[in-house]
């Protein structure tokens, strides 16, 4: 046998003499690295093919947990480390740098001007214009005698006056470039009280859209029972840069070679569990206020997101996907449907009748992003977008106007899918080391339809029964 072999086995592995092995310590990861959860994207189904780039955008919305509301009692599970705004702040930074949607919602912001100015640092700014080449210093004309082919002027002898003949003439140097526009631009929104310091913002990307029209919502007004709370909304009109002179729908001869116009909502409603009466009174503000704003541009669609503290059950979210809701005998305490622990069902009894009121309206034919996937004793949407505290569930969602028969809208191509609860379970809550925040952010890739037209809704053939007849058509076949 060989002296540096060994038997292992029924095989014969020779053994190389080895110095000591050195101990070297183990690589651990920087303080603040984002170890995020795997979420793919899922396309919608049916899956649709994907229109041209140039008619896609993302956005994101996310409730980021401000400084301000960190409450350990509620977090007790969370280490100090991942509750410190120094730890948890750069890792929301790193998530928005990294995804850099076209449009940002926040809730619970109170660190506004950072994060702005994250976005703006991050993207790449273009590279200065090249200086313009040093000009040789001007010398005199030479004299005749010295050229004797050419006049003082350069213009060969006998040739003067003759058009198109003498010296190239010196172009004049390009102005330089004005200084480059920011990345981002936003707009924030405090909530009303003293005390508070958090709000909604909402934040695009200046090479995609440009500012129209921008519009602060309060829930607070004084002297209206349930509209006594200090929550807020933000809304905006953006507009598409770079569609000059490649038309665009609308109606009333609005639009032309305008680019294409979005209203974006941005609200966090009340929290509050056994009061889905001040929530439902808010988002009857919210969807008024949107409407009113549609009605001014009228060729916008529309989306509408944030932190709705209502799950899919809610009388709220019934309401804004059906566009209907009737408010008689509905129960005041569970309108916004989510219950913690035991107690909402003592707190149940007294009935939200207003006795006569007309049912709830609205004309904005939402549909949310994430409720792709429904079955008969689920809407579709994710089991959880919340996953921190007492509460596990959905609250948070992305509504878009959705295509209404191909009289133009949005639709929605892909969505940021959720990660698996094996992997939140394993990180007892939220927040901790991969998410930064006890919501877990929401983002998709929505479309402009292209069926609808300068010419305003339906247009004939193309947007009326000749679509009705190929329905009818194919439902025979």
């Amino acid at each position: 046998m060989h002296p540096r072999a060994r038997r292992r086995g029924s095989r014969w592995i020779r053994r190389e003499k080895r110095g000591p092995k050195e101990a070297t310590p183990p690589t651990l990861p920087a303080r603040n690295a984002l170890r995020t959860f795997f979420r793919p994207w899922i396309p919608p189904t049916p899956h649709l093919p994907p229109p041209p780039s140039s008619t896609t955008f993302s956005l994101l919305s996310w409730n980021v947990l401000a400084p301000s509301l960190v409450d350990p009692s509620y977090l007790g599970f969370a280490s100090e480390e991942d509750l410190a705004w120094s730890v948890r702040g750069p890792r929301v930074h790193a998530l928005l740098q990294e995804q850099r949607p076209d449009i940002v919602c926040l809730q619970e912001d109170d660190r506004y001007p950072e994060f702005l100015d994250a976005l703006n640092a991050h993207v790449l700014k273009p590279s200065p214009a090249p200086s313009p080449p040093t000009m040789a210093p001007s010398l005199p004309p030479l004299d005749p005698l010295l050229s004797p082919g050419a006049t003082s002027s350069g213009t060969p002898f006998g040739m003067e006056g003759v058009e198109g003949v003498g010296p190239a003439p010196l172009e004049p140097f390009a102005s330089p470039s004005p200084p480059s526009m920011p990345a981002y631009a936003g707009r924030w929104k405090k909530r009303t009280g003293p005390t508070k310091a958090d709000g909604c913002s909402v934040l695009w990307r200046t090479q995609r859209f440009e500012l129209v029209e921008a519009e602060e919502v309060e829930y607070r007004i004084p002297g209206c029972e349930f509209l006594d709370r200090d929550n807020v909304a933000i809304l905006v009109v953006l507009q598409e840069r770079g569609r000059e002179g490649r038309g665009e729908r609308g109606e009333g001869g609005e639009g032309g070679g305008e680019g294409r116009k979005l209203v974006v909502a941005n609200t966090h409603l009340l929290f509050n569990p056994r009061r889905g009466d001040v929530k439902l009174a808010q988002l009857q503000v919210l969807l008024a206020r949107v409407q009113a704003l549609r009605s001014r541009h009228p060729s916008a669609d529309v989306v509408v997101c944030g932190d709705f503290n209502a799950t899919p059950d809610s009388a709220l979210y019934a309401w804004m996907s059906a566009g209907f809701l009737d408010v008689t005998a509905l129960n005041r305490r569970w309108v916004g449907g989510r219950r913690e622990g035991a107690a909402g069902a003592v707190a149940c009894a007294e009935d939200y009748s207003p006795g006569g009121l007309p049912p709830l309206v609205h004309t904005l034919g939402l549909a949310s992003a994430y409720a792709h996937r429904p079955a008969a004793w689920t809407t579709g949407e994710p089991a959880f977008t919340s996953y921190g505290g007492s509460f596990r569930g959905t609250v948070d969602y992305i509504w878009y106007g959705r295509d209404d028969r191909g009289r133009g809208g949005l639709r929605c191509l892909e969505y940021w899918g959720m990660p698996k609860e094996a992997e939140l379970r394993s990180q007892v809550g939220l927040p901790c080391r991969a998410m930064p925040s006890d919501h877990l952010p929401l983002m998709v890739k929505l479309a402009w339809a292209e069926g609808r037209r300068a010419g305003g809704r339906g247009g004939g053939r193309e947007g009326g029964q000749g679509r009705r007849g190929q329905r009818r058509k194919s439902s025979w076949s």
